[in-house]
């Protein structure tokens, strides 16, 4: 049993609260006990012809620590209960239809894939990135009163120690200089003005 929280610890509680975003890379098997780490990672992008199983049905035990707890939080409970009960294997393409990875992708793009997802992220504020993975892990267990206090606490901190000042930052190139359109992208970090004079 303390090995077991032992590992837990590791592939489930320091991936979730880790405080950047974590992306898995799935090439070959992943079967069983590896979905911890796959759901645990905030972003997954799998080769087409990669092996997803729930296998343990096969062979005669549940899936292992919190993996049927978080196979239903991430995919709808028809598809867990397929998966989990017959033990079939799917590929990359099924992986997506479900809902539990972000996108299947020919094995020789599999990287470059992952690679690019990565920098998209990088141009974000790591502020405000933080603190939306964040959030988007806490709400779901919340209810409506919940998640609506929790999350106006969490956007008056993302102001605190903020390098970018991100919120009026991502204004003025919106509004006042017309540089960017936040639903291509984010606002340039490094830009902030620090005085009416421009310095």
């Amino acid at each position: 049993k303390k090995a077991a929280r032992a590992a837990n610890a590791w592939r489930w509680d320091r991936m979730i609260n880790y405080d950047k975003p974590t992306i898995a890379m799935i090439r070959g098997y992943c079967v069983g006990g590896a979905f911890m780490q796959l759901l645990g990672a905030d972003f997954a992008i799998a080769a087409k012809n990669a092996t997803f199983s729930l296998s343990e049905v096969n062979w005669g035990i549940l899936p292992g620590a919190l993996v049927a707890k978080v196979m239903v939080d991430t995919v709808l409970i028809r598809h867990a209960m397929y998966y989990a009960c017959l033990g079939e294997a799917f590929d990359g393409d099924e992986a997506v239809r479900i809902g539990m990875i972000n996108a299947a992708v020919p094995d020789d793009e599999l990287e470059a894939a992952v690679i690019k997802l990565a920098e998209n992220l990088m141009s974000k504020s790591p502020n405000v990135l933080r603190a939306t993975k964040h959030a988007i892990r806490k709400v779901g267990t919340m209810d409506y009163d919940q998640a609506y206090d929790y999350l106006a606490e969490k956007g008056k901190a993302i102001k605190v120690g903020d390098k970018e000042d991100s919120y009026n930052t991502g204004l003025r190139q919106f509004l006042d200089d017309k540089s960017y359109k936040p639903t291509f992208g984010a606002f340039k970090l490094g830009t902030l003005i620090t005085d009416e004079s421009g310095k």
